[in-house]
């Protein structure tokens, strides 16, 4: 059964809609027909001291500078997080991606702002976004995949979210694509995320200019400017051969472990977002 981000709330209620990464905090208003209300407010992660301080000196402080920035009182929050999530209990279980574990998030913000919160796992909230406003309108059976830092999924069957049974359906970053592959944080071997995650493609083109492959990253590269994801999609974009190759190589595993979904769940369609997924779309992977 889909759960309602939040309980009765009048059909005019504005929200703050929060979307936590690796990265940044990023909050806005949202209207009830989904679009944003004033300027999007952002500010860097912070990873340096306890989740429930990030809460308090990051996240919390975004948030009141939207409401600010806005000037539109709101009934609620939403907040969207990676990893593995208690919804119903406003907390996260484990996030790599953040390096939190066992955090209350949802009674940390709603103390501090005197709101009622809510919070749900970003790829989630990506594919809710996609159903109502996106390429998914009208789908019944979609399926979302997010690539970054990490690699997740969610889907949807006959309209219905599908949540499995420990709330932890379509984790496509863990599905087995190469045997005797690199350990995955998950402790098992060769998952997609080991081969097509952002980390991955840094230390694969690491790996290759140890080996001495030629590359514009060897030039790049500095203690100031470390090899990246996104360093690497540059060199690909000046035609760096090693830069292609590496993403050929994420674009042909991920293509094993969407055909894997595509066979046993039957999607109408599948939306591949995040941070990587403009770099395969553009040089021809994705």
């Amino acid at each position: 059964m889909e759960r309602p981000l939040v309980n009765d709330l009048e059909p005019s209620a504005r929200v703050v809609g929060v979307e936590v990464d690796d990265e940044c905090v990023t909050a806005a208003i949202i209207e009830p027909g989904g679009g944003v209300v004033g300027p999007p407010i952002t500010c860097r992660t912070e990873r340096s001291t306890s989740p429930e301080e990030a809460l308090r000196r990051c996240v919390t402080p975004t948030i009141e500078a939207a409401m600010r920035a806005s000037d539109h009182p709101v009934a609620a929050v939403g907040i969207a997080l990676p990893g593995t999530l208690r919804p119903e209990e406003g907390l996260c279980l484990l996030s790599t991606t953040l390096g939190w574990e066992n955090v209350s998030v949802r009674d940390v913000i709603s103390q501090a702002l005197g709101l009622p919160t809510v919070i749900v796992n970003g790829v989630r909230a990506n594919l809710e976004g996609e159903r109502h406003y996106g390429t998914g309108i009208g789908v019944d059976n979609l399926v979302c995949v997010s690539l970054g830092r990490t690699i997740e999924g969610s889907m949807c069957i006959q309209g219905r979210v599908y949540d499995g049974a420990s709330d932890s359906a379509c984790e496509v970053g863990h599905l087995t694509v190469e045997n005797d592959g690199q350990p995955c944080t998950c402790g098992n071997q060769g998952c997609l995320e080991t081969v097509a995650s952002g980390p991955s493609v840094a230390r694969m083109a690491t790996e290759s200019l140890k080996l001495g492959a030629q590359s514009v990253l060897a030039d790049w590269v500095s203690e100031d400017c470390p090899i990246s994801a996104a360093l690497v999609y540059r060199a690909a974009c000046e035609g760096d051969a090693l830069a292609i190759r590496v993403w050929e190589t994420v674009g042909r595993f991920l293509g094993f472990a969407l055909s894997a979904v595509i066979t046993v769940v039957n999607p109408q369609r599948i939306v591949v977002g995040g941070r990587a997924a403009g770099a395969l779309s553009e040089t021809g992977d994705a």
